[in-house]
């Protein structure tokens, strides 16, 4: 693996997971109750909405089936 970024996200990021379109990367950050949302194609962080202290596992559910 080649590291094409580098961010700049919440404290004590705990995990991760990629929309079902690969666009996006959601990354949970624990101490400070946010979700770092980041645009994969443009290469920067488009929000942080706060989730609650204590954040840790994220997954992607889409609404289509499989």
């Amino acid at each position: 693996l080649n590291e094409i970024a580098c961010f700049s996200v919440g404290h004590k990021p705990m995990d991760g997971c990629f929309s079902p379109d690969n666009k996006r990367l959601l990354i949970a950050n624990e101490k400070d109750g946010t979700v770092s949302i980041i645009d994969i194609d443009e290469r920067r962080i488009i929000a942080t909405p706060s989730v609650g202290v204590g954040c840790e596992v994220l997954s992607y559910f889409s609404e289509q089936a499989a």
